[in-house]
């Protein structure tokens, strides 16, 4: 099973659907599903799948997506309802929902769409406790403050259906928001008819047995990771020319015999900003270094024995906490979790690089992963509205081409003008280095142009009133047709449209 890349494009029209390979593959997939050949740190890949799964109490076949902790969009939440309804029809309990919490976020503001004086315009508030120097899992607020956001929303959006946000409202018990949106999510599916999908934090997954195994198996191959990591990374990039250095992701870095690693450190007791990792060998230890500082000596031994990572590392005793970078987390979920794996566009583009670094490093392939999206739009994303572009070629078509839009127009003024268009005409083909004579005429046509434009003056005052309520109508249409919105904010009505498309999609 493999994704056709070229197909990863994100649906135009409100509630196009992405899916990508074709849903039979991906209902063969999960029904063929077996656990990975590979091996972490001798042991096999399947059995530390099968103590994560019980430790997390998950059962298979089991289906997994996730997304950063934070307000996404309908397209995010299409991953949710087709990994509920592929679970389903595979017949596992409940899928799995990876809630990144262990990133920084990308903005500190939520998007919405406010009504104001009659008109539809985009707003913006700031998320309480929202932070973009920390990760999501430090991020926390009063309930007060909670409240007061939610309530701005709806002052905002008044008159909207807000009932899936009402949910989501009624659900949020916790401070922070990670922890409140694991519990909101689930209900939010439940209450369109889904299963609700266990969720999962990153920050909680990582302080498995399974992760920091899966870690000291990276570690300890430092030098052949980052090798067969750049090497991927220098793949994709030839393979779809791309030619800025650092994408999909930049590449590991190899100096000074530290090596670099696809892992991030967080002390909680510090300034809680993420660090890169690295590692140097020493003897028979491995320095572990935050970005360049030294901050402890691990035991190859024990970092090669299985049960060792069965307690937390040396490290966590200083408040260090060990976290995974994208790809790292996407072959962890793969490798030790998923039978199938559902991205959206961005992550099914880079995991490419996964794949192929994984096979480089474990010599054997992860289980396959898909691509799921949508596009939604909001009440008033007007398909028929002109666009700006549309707008301003009208405005200026009145003032350079009055003629085509004025019916009040004298006859004789407007034959002075067709004559001087002609006789530019003949300037420009007969005699093109003419120039003050081409000057006059261009002059002349301008004169003509405003005179009309004077005559008609309460006719050109309706037809520019006219496109001043086509650039509102396009205004709001631009802001209605974002499909960035946070996917509580639509109708419930749109969401369960949703998923009737989905499931119609994937039966």
């Amino acid at each position: 099973m493999s994704i056709a890349y070229e197909r990863l494009a994100t649906p135009r029209r409100s509630l196009g659907i992405l899916i990508e390979p074709h849903p039979h593959e991906l209902l063969a997939a999960l029904r063929d599903a077996a656990a990975p050949q590979a091996a972490v740190l001798g042991r096999p890949a399947r059995a530390w799948r099968a103590e994560l799964r019980q430790a997390l109490g998950l059962g298979g076949p089991l289906v997994v997506t996730g997304h950063q902790a934070e307000f996404f969009h309908a397209g995010v939440f299409a991953k949710n309802i087709a990994a509920d309804i592929l679970a389903e029809r595979a017949g596992a309990p409940a899928a799995l929902f990876l809630l990144v919490d262990s990133d920084t976020p990308k903005t500190a503001h939520l998007a919405l769409p406010a009504h104001a004086a009659g008109e539809l315009r985009r707003a913006t508030l700031s998320i309480p406790g929202c932070d973009p120097r920390l990760p999501v899992e430090f991020h926390a607020a009063s309930p007060e403050d909670w409240d007061r956001f939610f309530g701005e929303i709806r002052r905002h959006m008044a008159g909207a259906d807000l009932r899936v946000l009402d949910v989501l409202t009624s659900a949020w018990v916790a401070p922070t928001l990670a922890d409140a949106l694991a519990v909101a999510l689930p209900e939010i599916e439940r209450g369109l008819g889904l299963r609700g999908a266990r969720v999962v934090r990153v920050s909680r997954l990582s302080e498995t047995a399974a992760f920091r195994a899966f870690a000291a198996h990276l570690l300890l191959n430092a030098e052949a990771l980052a090798h067969a990591y750049n090497t991927a990374q220098v793949t994709f990039r030839l393979r779809h020319r791309l030619r800025n250095p650092s994408r999909p992701v930049p590449p590991l870095e190899v100096n000074q015999g530290a090596v670099e690693t696809p892992f991030w450190l967080i002390n909680e007791r510090g300034d809680r900003r993420r660090q890169r990792l690295f590692v140097r060998p020493t003897g028979g230890a491995i320095e572990v270094l935050a970005d360049r500082t030294p901050i402890a000596l691990l035991e190859r031994d024990h970092l090669a024995d299985p049960a060792w990572h069965a307690a937390p590392w040396p490290l966590a005793h200083a408040h260090w906490r060990l976290r995974p970078r994208a790809l790292a987390l996407s072959c962890f979920a793969r490798l030790m979790l998923a039978d199938l794996f559902i991205h959206g566009i961005g992550g099914a583009k880079y995991d490419e690089v996964t794949d192929d670094f994984a096979q480089r490093l474990f010599g054997e392939p992860l289980p396959p992963y898909a691509c799921v999206t949508a596009t939604l739009h909001l009440p008033g994303a007007d398909a028929a509205a002109p666009s700006a572009v549309e707008i301003h070629r009208a405005r200026r078509d009145l003032h350079w081409n009055p003629q085509r839009h004025l019916r009040t127009i004298p006859a004789d003024l407007a034959a002075r003008r067709r004559q001087a268009v002609e006789a530019s005409r003949r300037l420009r083909e007969r005699s093109p280095s003419a120039h003050a004579a081409r000057r006059g005429v261009f002059n002349e046509i301008r004169a003509l142009n405003e005179q009309m434009l004077s005559v008609a003056a309460g006719e050109r005052a309706e037809l520019e009133k006219r496109l001043a309520a086509e650039e509102r109508r396009a205004a709001a249409a631009r802001v209605a047709a974002d499909r960035e919105y946070f996917f509580a904010l639509h109708p419930r009505d749109a969401l369960l449209a949703l998923a009737a498309a989905l499931r119609s999609a994937l039966s």
